[in-house]
């Protein structure tokens, strides 16, 4: 009985057949399609998100959201994250 079995030569060479004959690609956003994060640090957990964001918009920021950021055991750090919109 022949069979291709682990550890003889032509094992790898299906593997080794796609890896050399399949196209070059790589995975990531177009610069059009990024968007602009910031963290925030210092706010308190007082203000609420809507006056972050409403701040944030009257300063001349297109904000597209805001999320205050917490812990695993969900205490609150005094943490922001604000998601930039994309223009055009």
């Amino acid at each position: 009985m022949t069979g291709v079995t682990p550890g003889t030569a032509t094992a790898g060479v299906p593997r080794r057949h796609h890896k050399i004959n399949s196209p070059k690609y790589h995975s990531y956003e177009f610069e059009e399609e990024r968007k602009v994060k910031a963290v925030i640090k210092g706010i308190p957990d007082e203000l609420e998100i809507k006056y972050i964001k409403n701040d944030l918009e009257c300063q001349g920021y297109s904000v597209q959201a805001v999320h205050r950021v917490h812990c695993k055991d969900e205490t609150s750090l005094e943490l922001v994250l604000a998601i930039n919109k994309q223009d055009g």
